[in-house]
């Protein structure tokens, strides 16, 4: 079982691309020799991106000599949009064996990038009509759901739909489908049972430089109406990394 790596901040960093939309996390430097496979792992975790570092220890005869310290460059990419309003996307957190570290996000196109600390967003229902219920905003990325999608062809994605709070003046849940219109098109979409489903497929197959795979991003808002009309808000965004294949011929 993979265990966690004493590793120290200065060889960790993570840097976003916006043209891919890609945060890659690194763990540059020395790990001690009698680990091997180190890699870093996505946690999942609420208000922010967290990751590890892990090897599997080597078990060695008794009596032989210790391995001496061996170099290590694991490298993680997240396909993900930033930066976003309620979700911490100035750092990520890095949990090593010894200690949990802040490490900055470095965007690489000056001016893209979070202005302040994650704040509250409105909420779906207020961004239609600008109001303010005075909440905050619990938000989660899940882990990426991969997808292989050649030319000419579709994926159906499906989200359950919240269920409404009985209460009368409580908003709406809301689930919504984002992408880059530019490479995926919404074929058809529907709703089945307590589900809605979208089918996308390619508009444009995103042959260039940087352009696959392309991100498709499933927002989940639920609303927590508490006594005396404050409304706090879960969200929760389940990301899909369309790549775009070719099927060999036979």
């Amino acid at each position: 079982m993979a265990a966690l790596v004493p590793f120290p901040q200065s060889g960790l960093s993570a840097t976003y691309s916006p043209w891919s939309n890609t945060l890659l996390v690194k763990a540059q430097g020395e790990v001690p020799g009698y680990l091997a496979g180190a890699f870093i792992k996505r946690e999942d975790w609420v208000g922010g991106l967290r990751f590890s570092l892990r090897a599997f220890p080597l078990i060695f005869p008794e009596n032989f000599p210790p391995p001496g310290p061996k170099k290590i460059d694991a490298t993680l990419k997240v396909q993900i949009h930033l930066p976003l309003s309620w979700l911490n996307s100035k750092t990520v957190l890095f949990e090593t064996a010894g200690a949990e570290y802040n490490v900055n996000i470095e965007y690489l196109l000056e001016g893209v990038g979070p202005v302040d600390s994650p704040k509250k967003s409105p909420s779906s229902n207020d961004e239609a009509g600008g109001q303010d219920h005075g909440g905050r905003i619990i938000g989660s990325v899940l882990t990426p759901i991969k997808v292989l999608l050649g030319a000419g062809g579709s994926y159906r994605i499906s989200a359950r739909v919240p269920i409404p709070e009985s209460a009368a003046l409580a908003p709406l849940p809301s689930v919504k489908i984002s992408f880059n219109s530019e490479f995926i098109k919404l074929v058809d979409s529907s709703h089945v049972g307590d589900s809605i489903v979208w089918d996308v497929a390619w508009e444009k197959l995103p042959t260039g430089e940087g352009q696959n795979p392309q991100s498709v991003d499933v927002t989940t808002s639920i609303p927590h109406t508490e006594f005396g009309g404050l409304t706090n808000w879960t969200r929760i965004i389940q990301p899909y990394t369309v790549e775009f294949i070719v099927y060999e011929q036979k």
